[in-house]
């Protein structure tokens, strides 16, 4: 019990303590708005993508490659994506939320916490694996997100501001999913990197996640937590507790165990994405719901995957 209680608490804690040091910051005026902007604006383009690559490039495709996780993984955010929807149209009255309701609930911040988690529970053999299959999950997300959010968009007679083609040129230009492609060619060509141009990349990467938890802790409104509605609650509950529940019961039904559940479960778990406000802001031209839900899930996974990761140890699962 002592050994799992020690094992989760050095898993999470320092996640959470970045998170508290980065909201404790912004309240004292030490950062602001700008430096979240700026700093948010470096990890998306530059940093994580670095840690990606540094990650990815030395991988060994063959013994790492699982393409049954990979279908798993993606099979599950399909079904998260149905249940998510069907939810909302059970329980979330005005139509026009319902598309916002659905995108929270079901699109993970993988590439910021759920690496975080991935790396202080399995080092950099956890990233490399996790990034593969981010990757992937992502542009599913784009997809459905945009699906979701005109339906309804156009439902209500709205003109939505974003286009299949834009969907299509947002994906191509990701910064993380350029970084997987560079990567993933480099490990299947077998080139070796040179060890200064490696040099480099590491210290591009080591600032990724640190700055990036800094950035989440400075954009939570704890006011705005205060002020929920049962629309952000309930998609909260759905992406903490549902979601991690249901995704970890189908992997370990078909055997999954060890760091492939573990990778798994902290995916899963990991709290709404900020670039679901983002979207639904420009789809649909309100925020409050999305920045509810993003509030209330950040704060709340600190929880819920501590609770998470310490049953999955405890049980001798991961």
């Amino acid at each position: 019990m002592l050994e799992t209680l020690l094992y989760t608490a050095g898993v999470t804690l320092p996640i959470f303590l970045m998170v508290l040091l980065g909201t404790v910051l912004k309240r004292v005026h030490f950062i602001d708005n700008q430096f979240i902007a700026t700093s948010s604006k470096l990890v998306f383009n530059i940093s994580m993508p670095a840690l990606l690559f540094m990650s990815l490039s030395r991988l060994d495709l063959n013994s790492s490659l699982k393409p049954s996780l990979i279908f798993l993984s993606l099979g599950v955010t399909v079904i998260s994506f149905v249940l998510a929807w069907v939810l909302a149209v059970m329980t979330v009255k005005r139509r026009e939320l319902r598309g916002i309701f659905v995108q929270g609930a079901f699109r993970g911040n993988l590439a910021i916490t759920g690496l975080a988690f991935a790396n202080n529970m399995y080092g950099a053999e956890g990233v490399a694996q996790s990034s593969l299959l981010i990757s992937l999950i992502i542009i599913f997300y784009n997809i459905f997100s945009i699906i979701v959010l005109e339906f309804y968009a156009v439902e209500e007679g709205k003109q939505s501001r974003l286009s299949s083609s834009t969907l299509i040129h947002s994906i191509i230009k990701n910064p993380l999913i350029i970084s997987v492609a560079i990567s993933l060619a480099i490990s299947i060509s077998r080139w070796t990197i040179p060890d200064l141009a490696y040099r480099v990349v590491e210290y591009l990467g080591g600032i990724a996640l640190p700055l990036a938890l800094l950035s989440i802790g400075g954009t939570i409104n704890l006011q705005s937590m205060v002020k929920t509605s049962f629309e952000s609650f309930g998609a909260a509950v759905f992406k903490l507790v549902v979601l991690p529940a249901a995704g970890v019961l189908i992997a370990g039904l078909l055997g999954y165990r060890g760091m492939e559940l573990g990778i798994l479960f902290v995916l899963f778990a990991s709290p709404t994405a900020a670039a679901s406000f983002v979207m639904a802001k420009a789809v649909t031209g309100q925020g409050t719901l999305a920045a509810n839900i993003i509030a209330i899930t950040t704060i709340g996974a600190i929880f819920t995957n501590s609770l998470g990761i310490f049953l999955l140890r405890y049980f001798s699962l991961i």
